[in-house]
């Protein structure tokens, strides 16, 4: 049984146009090469800006140092610029870092970074290589991508301004 009065319907009208604002902000806009859902390219690419954190399990070698997993925070400027901190851990020991300044950018699915500097435990490595990664889905909360090169998965979180590395 439904129940209507005027509060109601003054309520339904807010949260009705509360809805419609959010959806026209692109606030919860979804990345699509197509842009069924963004205003506008340039919308699509700012969702890109931000400061990303991710963490995943592998296990390898930094610096002759083995490691079971790695955690990153990824920081990419509007103006196309951007700076990635990787740390590979033993368990809780840290092993090594490696911080990356590159450029960024966002064309037809592909995320791509191409390196500028590259500086690893404090030694300065040389560092030309682009990064190619295809996007499966980017919100403004979490952005998900596959690797072109190897085809491994990745899932980065948004977080604040204050978010620092453990």
């Amino acid at each position: 049984m439904y129940v209507t009065n005027r509060l109601g319907t003054v309520m339904l009208l807010v949260g009705l146009l509360l809805l419609s604002a959010t959806a026209a902000s692109g606030e919860d806009c979804t990345y699509n090469p197509n842009l069924p859902n963004c205003r506008s390219s340039a919308d699509q690419s700012q969702m890109f800006v931000g400061r990303w954190y991710g963490e995943r399990v592998e296990s390898g070698q930094v610096a002759g140092k083995q490691f079971n997993h790695r955690r990153w925070l990824s920081v990419c400027q509007s103006d196309g610029t951007g700076r990635s901190v990787q740390r590979a851990y033993l368990d809780s020991t840290l092993q090594g870092e490696v911080i990356m300044d590159y450029r960024w950018g966002v064309e037809s699915g592909i995320y791509w970074e191409i390196c500028q500097s590259r500086v690893q435990n404090g030694k300065v490595l040389s560092c030309v290589d682009r990064r190619e990664y295809e996007v499966q889905s980017i919100t403004t909360r979490e952005f998900r991508y596959r690797s072109k090169k190897n085809g491994i998965d990745y899932s980065v979180v948004r977080v604040p301004e204050a978010f620092r590395l453990p």
